[in-house]
Parts: structure tokens; sequence; C-alpha cells
């Protein structure tokens, strides 16, 4: 009934008859209606801030590549200059070291220098101490002639004189007692003496020669075969 009705109300409004009723206002249509504007409104605000967010992504990005960028370039520097401060350290290494030997080398080389000097003299002192005793001697002992270094024995072989100079006087005024001749030098005879340290001097002494001076020979017992050897030689005169 309530469509027919319908029906024939829509027949009339399309002839001109009677107008077209308003419709009756649907809450759940608007509803719906304003949930699609809202819906609308966020997917665009959505898509704003996705955009945004891109473009904050985009400079970030550069911001981060720029620094990067930087950073390496900063390695890159400090590498160099790190490279080049090594260089240099390791030459002023090579320099000290050079230093160094140049330094080792003076100071050996002064060293050296001064133990030359000190030998030197040392050897000055005990030449002028041996022409002191020779000249004592032959002050001392005007009969007895020193032979062949002697005197270098006196100074250099000998820590204590007290018994070589008794057993020159003896020889000197023919009080000595204790003595041999000479295996291989028959003109010669042979006296031992106290070193200060060991019983190992020897004293060749003769006095067969024409100016009647007693000549000796003061040495060690080390030296014998050379000494024997040297006074077999000797002339006499």
């Amino acid at each position: 009934m309530a469509a027919d009705l319908n029906r024939f109300q829509n027949f009339l409004v399309r002839l001109g008859l009677v107008s077209n009723p308003e419709p009756e206002p649907n809450p759940l249509l608007e509803k719906i209606a304003s949930l699609e504007d809202a819906l609308a409104e966020t997917r665009l605000e959505n898509e704003l801030l996705q955009q945004e967010i891109q473009e904050l992504k985009s400079l970030r990005l550069e911001e981060l590549r720029n620094k990067d960028a930087e950073t390496k370039e900063w390695v890159a520097t400090f590498e160099h200059e790190n490279a080049r401060l090594q260089q240099e350290l390791n030459a002023l290494r090579g320099q000290v070291d050079a230093l160094g030997a140049e330094r080792d080398a003076i100071s050996n080389r002064l060293t050296k220098s001064e133990a030359k000097q000190e030998q030197l003299e040392r050897h000055r002192q005990a030449r002028r101490l041996e022409k002191d005793l020779e000249i004592t001697i032959a002050t001392l002992l005007p009969n007895v002639e020193l032979i062949h270094g002697s005197g270098n024995i006196l100074v250099d072989g000998i820590y204590d004189l007290r018994d070589v100079l008794q057993q020159l006087r003896l020889i000197s005024t023919r009080e000595i007692s204790r003595s041999t001749r000479v295996e291989g030098a028959p003109a010669w005879r042979e006296v031992h003496y106290s070193t200060g340290a060991s019983n190992a001097g020897r004293i060749y002494y003769s006095d067969v020669f024409e100016d009647g001076k007693i000549r000796i020979l003061i040495s060690s017992k080390t030296l014998q075969a050379r000494d024997i050897k040297y006074l077999a030689k000797l002339r006499r005169h």
C-alpha cells in the first residue's frame, strides 16, 4: 500500500503537478559523511607529514654526507700531516744517532789520546827515573857500568830495589860470595836477587874488560836465553 503511494507520488512529481518532498535527515549517513571528511583530512595531513619527513630525511642525509666528507678530508689531512711528522721524527732520530756516533768517536779518540798522553808521561817519568838511577849508581859505584837496558829493568821490572842495590854494592866491592858461572858465556857470572815479588831477578857481571870496570847486566829469569846470547857476543874492550 505504501509502495503504491510512493510510486503515485513520484508520477505526480514527474508530471509537475506536485513538488518533490524533502528527504528526511539520516543520522547514520551524516555520521558516515563526517567520518569520510575526517578521513580525507587525515590522509591529507598524513601525506603532508610524510612529505615533511622525507624532506627532513633528505636534509639529514645531506648533512651526514657533508660531515662524512669533512671527516674523510680531516682524516686524510691528519694522515698526511702525521706521515710528514713521522718522516721529520725519523730524520731527527737519524741525526741524533749520527751525532751520538760522532760523540762516541770523539770520546774514544779523546780517551785514546788521553791514554796515550798518560802513557807518554809515564814513559818520560820512567826514563827520568832510569837516568837518575844510572847517575846515582855511577856516582856511588864508579867502577860499575850498567849495560843493555839495565836501567829500564830497575825502573819497570823491580818492585823493591833494596836487594838488587845491595847485590850491586857487593859486586862493586868484590864481596859477593854467592855467584855462579854463566853457561854459554864463561867470562860472566850470575847472581840472583829478589824483585820484591819473586826471586826471578838476575844479575850478570864480568870484570875482564880492559878499562877495569865491572860490566853489569840487570835482568830477569824470563829473559835469560836472550841475555846469555848477548853476553856471549860481547867483546872485552
